[in-house]
């Protein structure tokens, strides 16, 4: 990825999908933080396998990424880049965000250069 944008607001310099993922999730707690604070115990988020996406302590996740100034939370990021891709679009249902209001520019889109 290059950039994203969101609800109309542009991002750039993002240069891989873990850190797109961390400035999606960064957003979306700016947007509804009760709601966020949902993800650590929604059952949404918890694989057949009973692995969790989010959770308030780092041990329950394989590889675990911190949201800055948010404390405890914690998000699975052992993850393809299709699954996080996936997460994401789990994350924009979830928030009642139509998934046409998120747009991905991957570094060989000439489009993304006028972010």
């Amino acid at each position: 990825p290059y950039g994203f944008v969101l609800l109309k607001e542009a991002y750039k310099g993002v240069k891989t999908w873990r850190s797109l993922y961390q400035f999606v999730l960064i957003e979306l707690n700016k947007l509804d933080e009760q709601r966020f604070n949902e993800l650590t115990t929604n059952e949404r988020f918890v694989s057949n396998r009973g692995n969790r996406s989010f959770a308030d302590t780092k041990d329950v996740l394989r590889e675990s990424m911190t949201i800055p100034n948010k404390g405890d939370f914690y998000a699975e990021v052992n993850l393809a880049a299709n699954s996080l891709r996936d997460r994401i679009s789990d994350l924009l249902g979830f928030f009642s965000i139509d998934q046409k209001e998120m747009k991905i520019y991957l570094r060989e889109d000439r489009d993304a250069e006028r972010l």
